[in-house]
Order: C-alpha cells, then sequence, then structure tokens
C-alpha cells in the first residue's frame, strides 16, 4: 500500500476550553467534502488516507457556529456562509501526517426562560413549545419547554433581534413576549417585545407568565339522581361545537380552553331528552336559541346546571305459550300512527326498550324464531310482524310511555308454529336430489323453507 497522509487535531469551547465532542470535521477539494470524522470525548479528530492535493477544512455542531480552516465562520456551510476563497487551504505534498490542526468553536447563541401560569406563577407543566422568529415573523427555531419546571432553551441562534412566543396545550392562551397574551390566537407581532442577540451570547430570563383560558362547568340530574358518562357540548355563536366533557360519577362536567365570549351549552345522549341551557328542550334544536352563557378570559362560569328528563323504557318478556321457555327474538316498537320507532332483542327471554319519549306505542314481536307464530301486542296474531295481512301495528294494545318512567309487563307467549315435512325422490331413478322446498301462503307469501338433504325435508 502507497503511504498516505492524515490530518488530526481538536475541538474546544471558547467559553470554557473543554473538549467538545461529536463535532463533525469534513475535508473538501473545491467538489465538496470527500473524507470526514466526528471528535470524541477527548475533543480529537483524525482524518487519513489524503493523498498530495489542496484540502480546506470545516467544522460543524448543532450548538456551536460552524467554521472553516483556520477559526474562519462559515454559518450554514460552504455556499451559504462562505466560500472556499474566504478558508485557508491546506496543501498536502506527500505522507505528511499534520497535527494540531485545531479548531475554537463558539457556542452559536440562546434563549432560555421559564414559562409560569398566571397568577400563581407556578412552573407551567403542560409541554408546550416556545417558538423565535425573526422581525418579519418568520420561524427560526422551536423547543420544548420542560413538563417538570416549564424551563426551555432555544439555541443554535445567529446574532439578530427576534420574536419569541409560548405556545401551551390548548388550555391556555399563546403569548407573545413581553407578557402580551394572543386573544383572538392569530395576535400579530408588533405587539411583542424584540430580543437581541449579539455577539453569540446567551440570553437568558425570556420568561412568560400564561393565562389559562375560560371554562364552563356544572353538573347534570335526572329524576333517578346524577347522570354520569353524558356528554355536554359548548357551542359558539354561530352554533358550531368548539368543545365538550363528559361527565363523572357525580353528574360533574367542565368545559376547558375557552377564549373569552358568548356560548351555547347542550346536554343530551344516554336515553336522556337533550336541553340547551337553560331548560330548554333540544332534540336537534337550533341551539342559539338557548339563553347564552357568558365566558370571561382567565375564569371559570359556573353553575351552568341542567335537569333532564330520562327517556321512558318498555320492559317485559318473550316465552313459549305452552311450556314457557324462554325465547330469543326482536322486539319491535311502532308509534301511535303505526311508524317504526327501533327494537331490542330478548336476550335470556327478557328485553328492554329504552330511549322512548312520553307517547303511545305498539309492539310486535317473533318474527325471527321460526319455529314459533309471530304475536302484536296483546296476543294478536301476526305471522311476520311487518308485511302479513292482519299484521296492521296500529291494530294492537296501547303501550302508554311515560318520562323517566319504565312501563313494565308487557309481555309476550308465542305459539309454536306447524309444520310440514316430507321427501323428494327422482322420478326415473329413484334417487334422493339436492333440493329447496318454500312454503307459500295462499295470499302468494312465502313463509318458510327447507333444504332438502337426503330425500327428506
Amino acid at each position: 500500500l502507497r503511504p498516505t497522509a492524515s490530518i488530526a487535531g481538536t475541538a474546544v469551547s471558547t467559553e470554557t476550553g473543554d473538549p467538545v465532542r461529536s463535532v463533525w470535521i469534513s475535508l473538501h477539494d473545491q467538489t465538496g467534502s470527500i473524507a470526514s470524522d466526528s471528535t470524541d470525548s477527548s475533543g480529537a479528530y483524525k482524518i487519513t488516507n489524503i493523498v498530495p492535493g489542496t484540502y480546506y477544512l470545516l467544522a460543524s455542531n448543532m450548538e456551536f457556529q460552524d467554521l472553516g480552516w483556520d477559526n474562519v465562520p462559515c454559518p450554514d456551510g460552504v455556499g451559504e456562509g462562505c466560500t472556499y476563497d474566504d478558508l485557508d487551504p491546506i496543501v498536502i505534498t506527500g505522507t505528511e501526517q499534520l497535527n494540531g490542526v485545531d479548531f475554537e468553536v463558539q457556542p452559536l447563541g440562546s434563549i432560555s426562560g421559564t414559562v409560569l401560569e398566571y397568577p400563581s406563577l407556578q412552573p407551567n407543566t403542560g409541554h408546550g413549545q416556545v417558538r423565535v422568529y425573526d422581525l418579519y415573523g418568520n420561524f427560526v427555531r422551536n423547543t420544548f419547554y420542560s413538563s417538570y419546571d416549564g424551563t426551555y432553551l432555544v439555541s443554535r441562534l445567529l446574532d439578530g433581534t427576534y420574536l419569541v412566543k409560548a405556545d401551551p396545550p390548548s388550555l391556555h392562551y399563546n403569548q407573545l413576549y413581553d407578557g402580551q397574551d394572543c386573544i383572538p390566537e392569530d395576535c400579530t407581532f408588533a405587539d411583542a417585545t424584540p430580543v437581541t442577540i449579539s455577539n453569540l451570547s446567551q440570553v437568558t430570563g425570556i420568561d412568560f407568565a400564561v393565562r389559562r383560558k375560560g371554562r364552563i362547568r356544572g353538573t347534570v340530574d335526572s329524576a333517578n339522581g346524577r347522570v354520569e358518562n353524558l356528554y355536554v357540548k359548548v357551542h359558539d355563536e354561530e352554533g358550531s361545537v368548539v368543545g365538550g366533557d363528559g361527565t363523572d360519577e357525580t353528574g360533574y362536567y367542565e368545559v376547558e380552553g375557552l377564549a373569552a365570549g358568548t356560548y351555547y351549552v347542550v346536554a343530551d345522549g344516554n336515553n336522556y331528552q337533550g336541553e340547551v341551557f337553560d331548560n330548554i328542550p333540544c332534540v336537534s334544536c337550533d341551539v342559539t336559541t338557548g339563553t347564552p352563557v357568558t365566558v370571561y378570559s382567565s375564569s371559570a362560569t359556573s353553575g351552568i346546571n341542567f335537569w333532564l328528563n330520562e327517556y321512558g323504557h318498555i320492559t317485559g318478556s318473550v316465552r313459549d305459550a305452552t311450556s314457557y321457555q324462554d325465547l330469543y327474538t326482536r322486539v319491535r316498537v311502532y308509534t301511535n300512527a303505526g311508524g317504526y320507532v327501533g327494537s331490542s332483542y330478548s336476550y335470556n327471554g327478557d328485553y328492554d326498550i329504552a330511549g322512548l319519549a312520553a307517547g303511545t306505542y305498539f309492539l310486535t314481536a317473533g318474527a325471527e324464531v321460526g319455529s314459533h307464530l309471530g304475536e302484536l301486542y296483546s296476543q294478536h296474531p301476526c305471522w311476520d310482524d311487518e308485511s302479513a295481512p292482519g299484521c296492521d301495528p296500529t291494530q294492537g294494545n296501547h303501550v302508554p310511555v311515560a318520562n323517566n318512567t319504565t312501563t313494565s309487563g308487557i309481555n309476550f307467549t308465542l305459539s309454536r308454529s306447524g309444520s310440514i315435512s316430507g321427501s323428494i325422490v327422482d322420478g326415473i331413478d329413484g334417487s334422493s336430489p339436492s333440493a329447496s322446498v318454500y312454503a307459500i301462503r295462499s295470499d302468494g307469501n312465502w313463509t318458510g323453507y327447507d333444504y332438502v338433504s337426503g330425500g327428506s325435508y
């Protein structure tokens, strides 16, 4: 192997004189980078296997100013912050081992401080961001602040004048330095106090005291006590949903992160009749017909309470008319005018149909049993619940339902249906073909079928 040259040296901090690790040292010719090495924990590097020629060295690290040999500032590298003509060339003529090609790297400027809560001045621990912009509002750099003590450090900043903004989580207002809340969120940088970095200085004490946004809170009650797991929604003045919260086991809710303004609050769901505050029934209503709720900046609007009517229930059982065996089938509910409302299945023979507004209803059961005849409450034949002549749901017995109550004991006893059996054989060879056999009523509607297997059905 032909001997080659090498270049070695160290990188130390101009501030402390300490070695700096992970400084990327790259060797260039006029075409660009051709070799490199990274400094170790002692700040040392070494680039080997260099053939004769003219070269340039550059040092870069995220936390330090980029440099070209011999300690020439070169921000963002050749072509951006400097040219090869600005740097001192290193000429290799043979197999020389060049040592002491050292760099003194200067830490870039930084801005640091703490994000606090107003008015307690305790650390904001929401793990938000601090963003740095130039004077034209162009984004430069950002960092997340500590979720432990609210401290932050935005590093790698060149000399210049900057605008700084704290972006805490959505429950707080963004804030420009020094103390200008962003209300609304798209605040202008004209309100910010500039922060200047000169000589790559470390600017400290750029602190924020962010304000919490407004809140709406209250409770949801019913005739049966506090209502748990019910979602309360907050709408803006245009009727759009801007926030919400589910009630806890005590019926309490609190919707946070609301800018100062006027809102409408709606509570509904979970088989309760919806309301828009204050005590106005609301089922797919225009929420702006409610009573406006005013929210002030950084304060809670309390006492936005609801007392909801629970929709009624119908409960009962479905059993065999002779053996009283539990039957699994579908129970349907119809309005007083015969319109379909909903249904439930009789698991273990019992059913519970919830969410029924106060009124009068009709019920049918039994279409899915197969082995039993359907029934319109109470004890009116209803062969397939909906389409059979004589099965108009409004011909049954009325079942009344009231809010906050359960109408129980709406029971069905279904009679077993008849059956037809037989066999099919081939008229020529007497074999047993595969086929389907349908039972069709005299009105032309089919009522059942079986698939022939082994000749019998």
